[in-house]
């Protein structure tokens, strides 16, 4: 597998594109270099204005920078900019207890943003991690209390059809005001010397509250994105489409290579800036989960237990189903395990799946239906071909 050109798909880039090709040289703002200059000699002289005769930590070197060729090192940070005036606003978002998933959590929020006119009427205003934070551009209207309880229908947002879950019991959805984030706190605070950062007590907190911000506002258009995946806190993947990136990066037992990216916003010397680290992780291909299986079980043959493991947790479409004029009925499942032969414990005498025996196929699977005759067993295949 070549590596060099992990990621060379039309979605993503090499590297190249980002920063500048061979041979030209990049500009640095004198400005940012005498006030990071000028912010090194304040800090040293801050420092130093605390130093005691008891302190047993090294002392700082003398002459820092006065010496050596200044040289320019290119970095994977790139400079970003709120409009003049601007402020943002920050609201928790408390969901309803009986979303206990990240996908359920997330499925709210859509349905959130969609139904519930205070946030759908801001458009391209509004930014949300969909788990507990929504950013927007203009207040939301929540009353005095700067708080305010929706109660909304929760769809199932994978499918156009939007299966709407527990309809006769609304889930709530509660906002509240948590803090504001302006273009001048921002450029007074990335425009700060390093004294100021010394006295202030609650720098860190202000800094950590408008990094959370800004990120959420960062990641607003890849989450919106369904082509995208977030597989992390700021992490996203763009699920491949071209059959050259499988054949080039597959990681053979169904899975293979996806490249994305990392990002985190960073304040530094009177710029606001954004990181961006290359991410790579393995995905399971878009395949029926019968040949994932094979696949799997040809380069670990004969390990149930593996397999089990392997596809424990994993989400599958199934269309098996039909409605009434015979189109397929799509519905998402979540693999728990595979099904087991039943043996009679020889100390409890109670019937139950052993794992550590070969799993059984749809005829050696039974179980007993409620319902029927005298309780007698019924088997995988005999379900589905009775229709039932």
């Amino acid at each position: 597998m070549d590596l060099r050109g992990l990621g060379k798909d039309r979605h993503s880039s090499n590297g190249q594109d980002i920063f500048k090709q061979p041979g030209q040289a990049s500009v640095v703002d004198d400005s940012i270099t005498r006030k990071e200059d000028t912010n090194l000699k304040k800090y040293h002289e801050a420092i130093r204005a605390q130093i005691s005769v008891d302190d047993v930590d090294l002392p700082l070197r003398p002459g820092y920078g006065d010496k050596g060729t200044p040289i320019t090192v290119l970095a994977n940070y790139l400079e970003v900019s709120m409009t003049d005036a601007q402020q943002l606003f920050t609201y928790e978002a408390a969901l309803d207890k009986r979303l206990h998933t990240k996908r359920q959590r997330y499925q709210f929020m859509e349905s959130a943003l969609k139904y519930v006119p205070e946030l759908s009427d801001l458009g391209h205003g509004l930014a949300t991690d969909y788990a507990s934070l929504v950013v927007t551009s203009a207040k939301v209207a929540l009353g005095p209390s700067e708080t305010k309880t929706f109660a909304i229908e929760y769809y199932d947002t994978e499918f156009p059809e939007c299966r709407v879950f527990a309809k006769d019991k609304l889930f709530k959805l509660t906002l509240s005001l948590v803090g504001t984030t302006s273009s001048s706190d921002l450029s007074r605070y990335i425009m700060s010397g390093p004294a100021d950062s010394i006295d202030s007590v609650d720098s860190s907190s202000a800094d950590m509250k408008a990094v959370r911000t800004l990120n959420v506002v960062m990641a607003s258009h890849p989450n919106k994105d369904p082509s995208v995946y977030q597989g992390g806190q700021n992490k996203f993947f763009r699920y491949p489409s071209d059959r050259d990136t499988f054949n080039n990066y597959d990681l053979l037992g169904g899975l293979v290579a996806v490249r994305g990216y990392y990002s985190s916003i960073r304040f530094s010397t009177s710029r606001t800036l954004l990181n961006i680290n290359a991410q790579c992780s393995p995905f399971y291909k878009p395949i029926n989960v019968r040949e994932l299986m094979q696949v799997f079980q040809r380069m670990v043959p004969d390990n149930w237990q593996a397999l089990e493991h392997f596809l424990e947790g994993l989400r599958v479409k199934t269309t098996y189903a039909k409605a009434s004029d015979g189109t397929p009925i799509r519905k998402v499942k979540t693999v728990s395990g595979l099904s087991h032969k039943m043996e009679q414990d020889p100390l409890s005498k109670k019937t139950r799946g052993n794992a550590e025996t070969n799993c059984g196929n749809a005829i050696d699977i039974r179980f007993k239906r409620i319902g029927r005759p005298m309780g007698i067993p019924i088997s995988v295949q005999e379900y589905f071909r009775a229709g039932k």
